[in-house]
Formats: structure tokens, C-alpha cells, sequence
């Protein structure tokens, strides 16, 4: 089980619910965990026919039935694209009533609706596309010159219907094999298209594969060596199935691992314990500084404290260094405890702008591995660091407690 990332799938018990596990680990160390809760099934990423049943402009949104007991809310923009499959009223916008394709991006939380798009993504194992927004490119986190080649490579497409966007997993791949996938994923669409038109109102049309089956592809892209193993049969048939299924895996079949053996998978990798940690206000960071979490419904806010790590007046490159490391720290615990949303931090103050500018910059790097999409944003008037996490699950917190 020698790897530079491995991938753990288990399921457990932890206080008074029973949990599915997938995690990253580094040297035995977690570097990324997704809890779910066994009695609350997600709903990310399914695809509904659904009834708009109440349009309100004072929040730019509207609600939207997807079940016959479940409601999602649906954020608007001038900039929306709805896939309708049945038209009341005001042909030129959306109104109460209409029937549309929407796709769930977020599940429910404690007071908070489901949240649900109209914009539909399909993806492949390298390509997603997505009904809305019809741009052509390819993923950041790419080295320069293969964005370069794939953008080229994506001209040839400037005429469908539908944004592509090109994984990091397609560093160095065949055009061919794109061009495959893409050719899949436009005869997917139509056929969704189609379903939607002459499916009844709360039918569910599509569903993305397992998060298991959506880690094995991202981590399988950024890392050459990865190792998978779990302890759970169901696991271990539905990855070695997907991985059979798919040339571009047969690689990794001799690294997936059915774990027999004792003590159990999350004893070994004392999960209870990590789970323990990350729902303390306290992470501490190595020299001895300590990061102090809070999560309220709105946002999360982080202070950055020097501890023990410093003396009473630290010269501006100590604070520097202090920063930097903190902001290791929080990137792990925003994979670790799934913080998402607006993260506001409060780091140790550094007159200099040249200094600020180079701790936005290591933060700009350190996110490409994240499994979410970040995005640092800026210092705001009051000296904080604002940063937004994509959200899709609720925290670690709000899920535990």
C-alpha cells in the first residue's frame, strides 16, 4: 500500500451515526476527507424534470419542486439558459409553473433548501459539458503549453451548443481520445433532451458517478501512483468494474486493495480520532501557531495566531513565514472539514503590500490541488483575506453535530 496518495473508501460508526468515508492520504496522513451520512443519501449532481412553483426577484431566485415532497431553490441571472420541457405563460422568461431541466448542486442544510442549477453538466473521465455557459477551454491547473494545445485542439468545436470544458487528467492525451469522449457526451445530451420531453414532472433523468468514482479520476490525473484501498466489498466491485470499463485505468488494477484484515480499515488510519480533531475551534500548525475556526450560517472565519512561534516583536519576514505556514493550514482543513462558502481570515498584520501580495500568491498556488473550486479573492477593506469554496456538502461540523 506504498504510495505517494492513496485513496481510503470505509464505513463506519462515529457517535450516533453510521458513515461513508472517502479520504486521501499522504504518509498515513489525511490530506482530504468527505463524511456522508448513510441515512441521508446526497443528491449532488442528480438531474430532475422540475415544476417552478414560486419566483422571487428580491432574492434573484426561485423555488423549484423536484420530488413530490422536495423543493430546491434556484439562484437567476440575466446570463440563464432553462432547458424547458414544458412552457406556460410568457414565452420569453421563466414563470411560475414552467417545467425545466435542472440539475442539484448542493444539498439541504438544517434551515437551508437543496440548491439547484439550470445550467446541466455531463462529464466524461476528461471532458465536461455544460448547458449553460457555452465556452470552449481548458482546466488552470494545466501547464501552460497543453492549455495552449488544447485550445487549439477545442476549435473545432466552436459551433456546438454547449460549453466543453478539458479535465487536468488530459495533460499529454490523444486528440482522439477527446474527440471520442466529446462525440459520447453531445449523444448523451440529446438523449437527456429527449428523456426530459417526454418524461412526467419530478422524473429523475441522470445521475454522476459515486464521489468515490469522481476522486478515483481527479487524483488519478494530478498523480501517477496512487493506490486505492477499502474495506467494503461494494467498494471495491464498483471501482474494479469502473476501472475494467475504462483503458485509461487498467493501471491502477493491481493498486486497488481489498482490506481483510485487522484491526479494521478505520481503526488503522484512526479516523475516529481525525474526526475528533477537525470538529475543535483549534488547529495547530507545526512551529506552533494555531488557527481558531468559526462557523456561523452565513460564513466561516479563521484567526491566524502566532502562539508560541514567535517572539513579542517578530521582524516582517517572520510574520511572513508564520502566514505562509497558517495558510497550509487552512487549505488543509478547508479539504479536511469541507468549508466552503465565504471564508474570511484574519492574518497576522503585514504593513507591506509586497508581502500581501506574495502570501495571495502562495495561497493562488496551493489550491490546485483541491478537489473544489477556490478562489482567493482579495484582501478586503479591513485587512481581511476573503476567500469562496465551492459548496456542495454540508461541513464536517454541520453534518457531525
Amino acid at each position: 500500500m506504498t504510495s505517494s496518495k492513496m485513496l481510503l473508501f470505509t464505513k463506519m460508526q462515529y457517535r450516533d451515526k453510521f458513515l461513508e468515508v472517502d479520504g486521501v492520504l499522504v504518509k498515513d496522513k489525511f490530506t482530504y476527507l468527505h463524511v456522508s451520512d448513510l441515512a441521508q443519501q446526497s443528491k449532488v449532481g442528480n438531474v430532475y424534470v422540475a415544476k417552478v412553483i414560486n419566483i422571487v426577484p428580491t432574492i434573484q431566485g426561485a423555488f423549484v419542486k423536484f420530488q413530490e415532497d422536495e423543493k430546491a431553490f434556484l439562484p437567476l441571472s440575466e446570463k440563464d439558459h432553462f432547458l424547458f420541457t414544458r412552457k406556460v405563460g410568457n414565452p420569453d422568461r421563466l414563470n411560475q409553473g414552467d417545467e425545466i431541466l435542472i440539475q442539484m448542486v448542493a444539498d439541504p442544510l438544517k434551515t437551508k433548501d437543496a440548491k439547484a442549477s439550470s445550467d446541466i453538466s455531463l462529464q466524461s473521465d476528461h471532458v465536461v459539458i455544460t448547458t449553460g455557459d457555452k465556452k470552449k477551454g481548458a482546466s488552470k491547473k494545466l501547464p501552460q503549453n497543453e492549455r495552449l494545445r488544447l485550445k487549439n485542439f477545442l476549435k473545432e468545436f466552436e459551433e456546438e451548443p454547449f460549453g466543453i470544458v478539458l479535465r487536468t487528467n488530459c495533460n499529454g492525451l490523444l486528440e482522439s481520445v477527446l474527440r471520442e469522449e466529446i462525440s459520447q457526451l453531445k449523444e448523451q445530451y440529446y438523449e437527456l433532451l429527449k428523456k426530459g420531453k417526454h418524461a412526467v414532472c419530478y422524473s429523475h433523468l441522470y445521475s454522476e458517478d459515486s464521489h468515490r468514482i469522481a476522486l478515483l479520476k481527479h487524483f488519478s490525473g494530478i498523480c501517477e501512483d496512487i493506490s486505492v484501498v477499502t474495506d467494503q466489498e461494494d467498494m471495491y466491485q464498483e471501482i474494479t468494474n469502473y476501472i475494467s470499463a475504462h483503458n485509461d485505468y487498467h493501471k491502477l488494477q493491481e493498486r486497488v486493495n481489498l482490506y481483510q484484515e485487522t484491526p479494521d480499515l478505520y481503526k488503522r488510519y484512526s479516523v475516529s480520532e481525525s474526526l475528533d480533531k477537525l470538529l475543535m475551534k483549534k488547529a495547530w500548525m507545526k512551529h506552533g501557531g494555531y488557527l481558531v475556526i468559526e462557523e456561523t450560517e452565513a460564513m466561516n472565519v479563521v484567526d491566524v495566531n502566532s502562539g508560541k512561534d514567535t517572539r513579542k516583536r517578530p521582524k516582517p519576514d517572520e510574520v511572513l513565514r508564520i502566514n505562509k505556514e497558517a495558510a497550509d493550514k487552512l487549505m488543509e482543513q478547508m479539504r479536511l472539514r469541507e468549508l466552503s462558502g465565504m471564508i474570511l481570515v484574519d492574518f497576522i498584520n503585514m504593513p507591506s503590500e509586497a508581502y500581501q501580495e506574495e502570501l495571495l500568491s502562495y495561497m493562488r498556488n496551493q489550491i490546485k490541488e483541491d478537489f473544489n473550486k477556490v478562489r482567493i479573492v482579495d484582501y478586503t477593506k479591513l485587512g481581511l483575506v476573503e476567500i469562496t469554496r465551492e459548496k456542495k456538502f454540508p461541513s464536517l461540523k454541520q453534518l457531525l453535530t
